[in-house]
């Protein structure tokens, strides 16, 4: 299909350092572990959605990541048509790696992953990627504690089926989506683009541990630096650095420092790419929404004296709110929903989700609840398998954070997220997040009306007329929006109160045929396939008089014969007619 629609990757487009973001996580990773390598290179951000391996090569080929879900489906291809050379179970498999500390996944469930968006890849999805698009791929990973087993298998040069080429024209780096809180907390699970600011050519990076028991300290560790970018230069001509100290050999502590917050403009000065804090809340960091640690530190460490009472009004573009929950904490005691207020008009697409971790060594752990138990995910040959927790821990020892998500009715891409601890160890605090450009709201666009102010009315509509209670909240944008709210709050008041029979509309049928037996008023019931039941009503005096004043031809000129159709009697609908009756 895509050759017969002659539908292809556009032109290849060279990256653009200085209208790109630096990764300032990746940046404090290399910086704990390969120091040496900010003096060439800077981590070039990816978008953190589980697609930023494709993002990451969309980003590289065409300086832009919005091809990624095209270089998904020229991968899927290309597994599917080859497989052979990516099912170890196959019987004619061709290994690509040859590394035995590489474990991969069973084929049905690689091909699910990049069949499937938002979802973990790893080596065997960048030997796929090589293979569909002809080239070679460096990949990087920080030299970390456990590199043998860990991060040396995931730093090489990677050429998939069919690829000849020796030169790598782009450097993937294994970083993480958050910077770990200890020396032995990494864990790759993210991929960003290694851009070489100095021009130089691209280096294949490859590790080299000198103690033969592989022994896990960083000061045995070596780069070979191969230079694989000049078709001038012999392939087989390296530079060998050795790395001690975290690799500090030559390289400025200060400048290292600005790479925290700092990138790096076309002229190769740093700018600063912190967006301006705005009045009320924090910014959110390159316009994304928090990270899940990042909001469980928050939540923590936040003091509800520094906190707001609810979120304030106006407009809010990519900003977060620490706002106090003890209202909807006591909702939840009594069995209610949570309600989360703001000014920004109608949502949709609601949905929460819910994670649980275990705090461990400093590091949190995250974990799942599945029949009655807490486990964990390992991998058990060659696959992953949910194990339980042993020992299985207290209720209250485990974190549990909320995360609630919703879209903005206008559909221009404006999102928010509500999170918030289910834990008595956290205080009662829920972070706002207001993730892109807030739509203008017209004047008479719907404004949702603030939760208190319902509770208000619902207790005032019992004892008070609506006229009184909408007179009393003469406040705009304190009371209700008009007279019809508080209508509306009145009636679902005196529904729940009613005593409503424990039948369904089949019994109500039911006793209506017995009352066409006992009562004239009950005339006919029509039943038919496939429709609702109709019910006929009507005395034979009524009859009389509609055919006395409404046929006749003196009469009936001067007398309308109307039908007035009520929705939602009850649970039924109801079609009255209607005439003058000239007697009364």
């Amino acid at each position: 299909m895509l050759k017969i629609y002659n539908i292809d990757l556009p032109k290849s487009v060279p990256m653009s350092s200085s209208a790109s973001i630096v990764d300032d996580i990746s940046v404090s990773i290399l910086k704990r572990y390969h120091q040496v390598i900010l003096e060439s290179h800077v981590p070039i951000e990816v978008c953190r959605d589980s697609n930023c391996l494709f993002r990451a090569v969309s980003k590289c080929l065409r300086n832009t990541e919005e091809y990624y879900m095209h270089i998904h489906l020229l991968t899927l291809l290309e597994l599917i048509l080859n497989r052979s050379h990516y099912d170890y179970e196959h019987e004619a498999f061709v290994d690509h790696f040859n590394d035995d500390r590489l474990v991969f996944d069973r084929f049905d469930t690689v091909l699910k992953d990049i069949a499937t968006e938002f979802s973990y890849c790893g080596m065997m999805a960048l030997s796929g990627i090589s293979a569909a698009l002809n080239v070679p791929i460096q990949s990087y990973c920080p030299p970390a504690q456990g590199g043998y087993f860990l991060c040396e298998p995931l730093a090489r040069l990677v050429r998939g089926r069919g690829v000849s080429q020796k030169k790598s024209a782009f450097i993937f780096m294994w970083t993480c989506s958050f910077i770990p809180l200890t020396t032995n907390a990494f864990t790759p699970n993210h991929f960003v683009v290694l851009h070489n600011k100095l021009k130089s050519p691209v280096v294949d990076l490859t590790f080299i541990f000198a103690d033969d028991n592989h022994d896990d300290d960083l000061a045995s560790a070596t780069a070979a630096v191969a230079c694989v970018g000049n078709d001038d230069e012999d392939d087989d001509t390296t530079a060998v650095a050795d790395i001690s100290n975290n690799g500090t050999v030559g390289y400025d502590e200060d400048e290292a420092d600005d790479y925290d917050d700092d990138a790096v403009d076309k002229d190769g000065h740093f700018v600063s790419t912190e967006p301006d804090t705005l009045p009320g809340g924090k910014s959110l960091p390159l316009g994304r929404f928090l990270e899940t640690e990042k909001v469980i530190e928050i939540l923590q460490r936040t003091s509800v004296n520094d906190t707001l009472s609810e979120v304030p009004r106006g407009k809010k573009d990519d900003v977060y709110f620490v706002v106090q929950n003890e209202n909807n904490k006591d909702r939840r005691a009594q069995g209610k929903r949570s309600q989360f207020w703001d000014d920004r008009g109608a949502w949709e697409c609601n949905s929460t989700s819910r994670s649980y971790f275990l705090e461990e060594n400093e590091k949190l752990r995250s974990v799942t609840y599945r029949q009655t138990k807490y486990c964990i995910q390992v991998r058990q040959n060659k696959k992953y398998v949910q194990v339980p927790v042993n020992p299985q821990p207290q209720a209250e020892d485990v974190l549990v954070l909320s995360r609630y998500y919703a879209k903005h009715k206008s559909g221009a891409g404006y999102e928010k997220t509500v999170s918030f601890m289910h834990s008595e160890k956290f205080p009662a605090l829920a972070v706002h997040e207001f993730k892109g450009c807030c739509p203008e709201l017209k004047h008479h666009a719907y404004v949702r009306t603030k939760p208190q102010v319902i509770d208000k009315i619902k207790e005032e509509v019992i004892v008070k007329k609506v006229g009184e209670i909408y007179s009393s909240n003469e406040d705009v944008l304190e009371g209700p929006s008009n007279r019809r709210q508080i209508y509306n709050i009145k009636a679902r008041s005196q529904t729940k109160s009613q005593v409503i029979p424990k039948a369904n509309f089949a019994d109500q049928v039911s006793a209506l045929e017995k009352l066409q037996h006992t009562m004239p008023f009950v005339n006919l019931i029509v039943r038919q396939y496939k429709k609702v039941p109709s019910v006929i009503l009507y005395p034979e005096e009524q009859i009389s008089h509609i055919k006395r004043f409404c046929c006749p031809p003196v009469t009936a000129e001067s007398t309308v014969l109307g039908f007035d159709k009520t929705f939602n009697l009850s649970n039924v609908h109801v079609t009255v007619t209607v005439f003058t009756n000239a007697l009364l």
